[in-house]
């Protein structure tokens, strides 16, 4: 390579590593997401597509539902394994419409929460 292009080179490696400098350390800047009063928590099962349970009761995904992973994507059902907690919201037919897969600081805050809260009557 001739000098040129080297420096050529690094100036591109350079800029691409400046580039991906804020989503290296994004984990550190994540902060818990703050949700509205109408959703509650629960523990989210996906069974065989519309199906899935929510704390053992059977529901069904709403038509459009958005489940959103920890980092706030949306995430398929198809890729959800297992039983994962969330704080979720249902439409007026019972379906599940709106779900958060939560993080382990967001499921304490959320539990905190939920103590304070009166119970449902």
């Amino acid at each position: 390579m001739k000098p040129r292009s080297k420096n050529r080179y690094r100036v591109v490696i350079g800029l691409l590593a400046l580039g991906a400098a804020p989503f290296l350390g994004a984990a550190a800047w994540a902060q818990p997401r703050t949700f509205t009063e109408p959703t509650r928590l629960g523990v989210l099962e996906i069974k065989v597509f519309p199906q899935a349970q929510i704390d053992g009761n059977e529901v069904l995904l709403a038509p459009g539902a958005r489940i959103r992973n920890e980092s706030n994507l949306l995430a398929l059902p198809s890729s959800i394994r297992g039983a994962v907690p969330v704080r979720y919201r249902l439409d007026p037919m019972g379906q599940l419409i709106d779900a958060w897969i939560l993080t382990a600081e967001e499921r304490k805050i959320a539990e905190e929460e939920a103590r304070k809260r009166p119970a449902p009557r």
